[in-house]
């Protein structure tokens, strides 16, 4: 790799969530970020270049959205391409456990929200507000901005969807846990907070009998949803609402 590529390369992190230099190669560069803890190999090819995750997490959630499989190598012909796939790598990294809780404490520092005892009632619908905004960012960034099911990309129609909710949530990590629920179009967001629609740990979804097909119809609800992936870390939470929220 000649000192433009390496140059060239150095500038698409810098503009697209890696840019710290954690290693230079002859033939790849190592990059990282001050905003999230994970860290990408770009490896230079005859033609393009050849991008390698390290964190299995964030490379099987970036495996989901490029649909393909564990074996397949991730690889990009031109610049434009690459500066894409890494700006959409560092939105999902930024999405995954437990950046969204460093995020969180580090807001409560900032606007002075004391934690515990000394928390008043003002303090503690605050920090709810904050914990949500960062919640609905993080499954905004993890599901590309498209619905979890249908793929809806209109932000303003989609709702970060608990499946464990908020005040059952034992920490603060669980509240805030992307894989504790779903960026869902209003519609299934509203049947999944109240019950009436689940998943399982395959993402196929079990819709409440206490639903009649009429109702379901009205809904515009003519097949099953089913979520677009679905990592295991999700069963956890997709149990507890199963368990506990869904109308059996």
């Amino acid at each position: 790799m000649n000192p433009l590529d390496r140059s060239i390369l150095k500038s698409l992190g810098d503009d697209n969530g890696w840019e710290n230099l954690l290693e230079a190669r002859e033939d790849s560069l190592l990059l990282g970020s001050s905003r999230h803890p994970h860290s990408i190999d770009l490896i230079a090819l005859d033609i393009g270049w050849q991008l390698v995750i390290r964190d299995p997490a964030l490379d099987r959630s970036v495996r989901h959205i490029l649909k393909i499989t564990q074996s397949d190598s991730i690889t990009v012909g031109t610049s434009a391409e690459l500066g894409r796939l890494l700006y959409q790598f560092a939105q999902l990294a930024m999405a995954l456990p437990t950046h969204p809780l460093e995020l969180f404490n580090k807001a409560l520092r900032e606007q002075g929200i004391p934690d515990g005892a000394g928390a008043t009632e003002a303090h503690r619908t605050a920090k709810v507000r904050i914990g949500q905004d960062i919640y609905r960012e993080c499954q905004l960034r993890y599901w590309g901005g498209a619905c979890a099911v249908t793929g809806l990309a209109l932000p303003a129609l989609l709702r970060a969807s608990h499946a464990k909710p908020w005040a059952h949530s034992s920490t603060d990590a669980e509240r805030l846990e992307v894989f504790n629920g779903f960026l869902l179009a209003v519609h299934l967001d509203a049947l999944f907070d109240q019950g009436f629609l689940t998943f399982d740990a395959n993402g196929q979804g079990i819709v409440s009998p206490a639903l009649t097909e009429e109702q379901l119809l009205r809904l515009g609800i003519t097949a099953t949803p089913r979520l677009r992936w679905v990592e295991p870390a999700h069963e956890y939470y997709l149990t507890w609402h199963r368990e506990h929220v869904f109308r059996k």
